[in-house]
C-alpha cells in the first residue's frame, strides 16, 4: 500500500563553557528539517527527503538551447519569474492532480488546452532539425512542430489555470508569440512571430511554435528528476538552465 509521513527532528544542544556545563540546553524542533517518507506516485520503492528543500530541475541549454531561451527570454523580459531561483516564485508541480471542474481530466490537460489547444497555429517558418535528432539517436527520427508554453502545464502557475495566479481568459493567444528558427548554420534562434501582435511584456505567458524534438526532449529527463527527488503533487521546485546567455527576440 502506498504511504507518506514526516519525521519532525528534534535537536538538543549542550556542552560546557569555560568547562561548566551549561545548565539549560537548548531543544529545537525545526519544520523546515522535517523528513518525509514516501512509497507514492512514480517514486520506485520507499525514499525520504526534505520536505523544506525545493530541488532544481537543469535543462541542457547546450543540447536544446531552443527551449532555453524561450524561458530565458520570459524570464528577462517580464515579471514572470516562476522557476527562475532568487525571485522567490518556485513553479508547483501539480502530477496527476485531477482538475475541479467536474471535467474528469487533470489538471494538466485543463491547462494545456487553451494555451496550446484553443486557437493554436503553428508557424510556418518555424524550425526541424529531423537530420540532426537522427544524428544523436542513431536511427532516423522525424520531427514536427509543436507548441511549447511556459509557465509549464503541469505547474499550478500555468497561465492554463482559471484558479492560477495569471490566467489567461480564453485562448493562448493572449501569451507571447514566438517561433523557434532553423538558421543556414543549423543553429537556432528564437523570434517574435510577425503575424502576432508586438508583445507588451506584459503578457501573463508565452507560446511558442517549436520543433517537436527541442520541446519535448528538453524535458524528457524530468521524469527522472521526480522520481529521483522523490517530486509530489504541490511540491516546489526550481529551473536552472545551466548558464544559457541568450539575446532578447
Amino acid at each position: 500500500m502506498a504511504a507518506k509521513g514526516s519525521i519532525p527532528p528534534y535537536r538538543y544542544f549542550g556542552g560546557t563553557a569555560n568547562g561548566t556545563p551549561i545548565r539549560d540546553p537548548l531543544e529545537v524542533e525545526k519544520s523546515e528539517l522535517d523528513i518525509r517518507c514516501d512509497s507514492e506516485g512514480p517514486n520506485a520503492g520507499t525514499g525520504c527527503v526534505f520536505s523544506g528543500y525545493d530541488p532544481t530541475y537543469v535543462m541542457d541549454s547546450k543540447k536544446f538551447p531552443g527551449a532555453a531561451a524561450h524561458i530565458d527570454m520570459i524570464w528577462r523580459k517580464t515579471n514572470l519569474k516562476w522557476g527562475k531561483a532568487g525571485s522567490g516564485k518556485p513553479l508547483t508541480y501539480l502530477g496527476n492532480k485531477m482538475a475541479g471542474d467536474g471535467s474528469g481530466k487533470t489538471q494538466q490537460d485543463r491547462n494545456r488546452q487553451p494555451i496550446c489547444g484553443r486557437q493554436w497555429k503553428t508557424y510556418r517558418d518555424t524550425g526541424l532539425f529531423s537530420d540532426l535528432w537522427s544524428q544523436e539517436a542513431g536511427a532516423p527520427r522525424t520531427d514536427s512542430k509543436s507548441c511549447d508554453e511556459f509557465a509549464f502545464a503541469n505547474a499550478k502557475q500555468s497561465a492554463g489555470n482559471s484558479t492560477g495566479p495569471n490566467p489567461v481568459g480564453y485562448s493562448g493567444k493572449e501569451c507571447i508569440q514566438t517561433y523557434l528558427k532553423r538558421n543556414a548554420d543549423d543553429s537556432m534562434t528564437l523570434h517574435l512571430r510577425p503575424d502576432a501582435p508586438a508583445p507588451t511584456w506584459k503578457e501573463p505567458c508565452g507560446r511558442s511554435s517549436m520543433s517537436n524534438w527541442q520541446n519535448t526532449q528538453s524535458m524528457r529527463p524530468f521524469g527522472d528528476f521526480i522520481k529521483n527527488q522523490r517530486l509530489m503533487e504541490d511540491d516546489d521546485y526550481w529551473v536552472d538552465l545551466d548558464g544559457l546567455t541568450a539575446p532578447a527576440p
